[in-house]
């Protein structure tokens, strides 16, 4: 889980914008933004593709587990598994 939130601080520094900056376009705090890098916590999945979004990167490339998450309730929710 480290490994994949360490993408979103990654591609952060990529694009040269600091915590501030981010957390600011996204409009979460910079404390919600360093534990989401952390791993500490996750974001909601609104939050999330936010963050993506401002980062010009899929969702599921930085909140991958998000993103499974995700698919495993929808897939519950039509009868249907995550992989078709």
């Amino acid at each position: 889980m480290y490994r994949e939130r360490n993408q979103l601080k990654e591609r952060r520094k990529e694009l040269g914008l600091s915590r501030r900056k981010l957390a600011e376009m996204v409009g979460i705090t910079p404390t919600a933004l360093v534990k989401y890098e952390r791993g500490e916590r996750t974001p909601r999945p609104a939050v999330a593709v936010r963050i993506a979004q401002n980062l010009d990167v899929s969702a599921a490339i930085i909140f991958p587990d998000l993103v499974r998450r995700y698919e495993m309730l929808v897939g519950k929710h039509t009868g249907q598994s995550a992989a078709g």
